[in-house]
């Protein structure tokens, strides 16, 4: 009799570790939250006549946490990210003017190059009592028309609700750092800025 009831323990003992460890690890598991069609993205700059901005239509991003990321901005670390990948398709970056779109493609080689990609390799939250949420500092590399370049810039993240992030932010860059001259018109007489501002408006939700 002893004998079975030591088995029966020994078994229960190894089946709850299993549970347990089994619970652990998928609370480890990083989640995947999907960018809501309310997100925006804008290239804007200015021209020797006029400002202009051209919308991704269309973009993804891969954003993949921790589960505690969803628990409070406490628990908001670096370590906690998986993975930070955006991509902006060339040919969805709309003005709408199609003289202006045109020449943007070309400007950015989108037929050699058809996409802008930032990936990230850093990200630190730090409280700042003159903001809601968290800022983020963010360092990645920027890859465009060819060219990538090591960037970093900030934004401010906020949980939102239980299952929804935030993120607001913008990143200013020189065209030329990217080889990428500046597009103009009219002969000349109408050339666009060389410094252009990248502003965005992310909004996260997990995934069921």
């Amino acid at each position: 009799m002893n004998i079975l009831v030591k088995h029966i323990s020994v078994s229960f003992l190894l089946f709850s570790s299993i549970l347990l460890f089994g619970f652990i690890s998928n609370n480890d598991e990083p989640i995947t939250l999907l960018l809501s069609d309310e997100s925006e993205l804008f290239i804007k700059g200015s021209s020797t006549l006029h400002g202009w901005d051209s919308e991704a239509t269309e973009f993804s991003v891969d954003f993949r946490v921790s589960e505690e990321w969803l628990s409070g901005m406490d628990n908001w670390s670096g370590d906690g990210v998986e993975a930070l990948e955006v991509v902006v398709p060339v040919g969805k970056l709309e003005s709408g003017r199609s003289r202006m779109n045109r020449d943007m493609r070309e400007a950015l080689n989108a037929e050699d190059y058809p996409e802008i990609k930032f990936t990230w390799d850093e990200i630190n939250a730090v409280e700042d009592p003159n903001i809601e949420g968290r800022k983020l500092i963010v360092k990645g590399s920027l890859s465009i028309a060819g060219e990538t370049r090591e960037i970093d810039f900030e934004a401010v993240g906020d949980l939102v609700s239980e299952n929804r992030i935030e993120v607001e932010g913008s990143y200013r860059l020189n065209m030329e750092d990217y080889n990428v001259d500046p597009p103009t018109a009219f002969l000349g007489t109408l050339r666009t800025d060389k410094m252009v501002e990248i502003e965005f408006n992310l909004m996260f939700e997990k995934e069921n």
